[in-house]
């Protein structure tokens, strides 16, 4: 049962309610290759890795017809008495598939001073049917970072950095 808007009469809330079921199933795996090596007096660590992923979701909703407004000074409930009444309001299944590349370089250019360098390269399939209505789709996307680590002590460091990103929504 969910709150709406209260009627202009100050006393009366409105509401409605849903009944629904979801689940879901995310999946990674990821496979990483790390090595160190230095050119003249720079020493490089190298991450380099493989991601592959699923994802899989259903949600499945009724709207409750039969929730009513009640006075809030006085409130009479609608379910001790009455059962709830529903209407089918929607299903969907999601299915995705995803992969991902990516290379990373922590770059020590002196004792106490390190940049670090990345780049992912990912790409998904998507499934989603809605209704009875199936959408296929694609997305890809290369982010990266920069940034750098000055470290002045044991205890303290400071840090900088840029990078890009991107979220799916499914």
């Amino acid at each position: 049962i969910r709150v709406r808007d209260m009627q202009a009469d100050g006393v009366t809330l409105n509401r409605n309610g849903r009944y629904g079921e979801e689940n879901d199933t995310y999946r990674i795996a990821q496979l990483d290759l790390q090595g160190r090596f230095n050119t003249g007096g720079v020493t490089h660590q190298l991450l380099a890795g493989v991601e592959a992923s699923t994802e899989y979701g259903t949600f499945f909703q009724e709207n409750l017809s039969n929730v009513g407004a009640i006075n809030v000074l006085n409130p009479v409930y609608t379910y001790p008495g009455v059962a709830p009444a529903t209407t089918f309001a929607f299903d969907f299944i999601g299915d995705g598939k995803g992969r991902a590349l990516y290379l990373q370089d922590l770059i020590a250019l002196a004792p106490h001073w390190d940049v670090i360098v990345g780049l992912r390269r990912s790409t998904f399939d998507y499934r989603q049917t809605f209704n009875g209505s199936v959408d296929d789709s694609k997305l890809a996307a290369t982010t990266w970072q920069l940034g750098t680590n000055f470290r002045i002590d044991g205890a303290w460091s400071l840090y900088g950095g840029l990078n890009t990103g991107f979220d799916t929504e499914n």
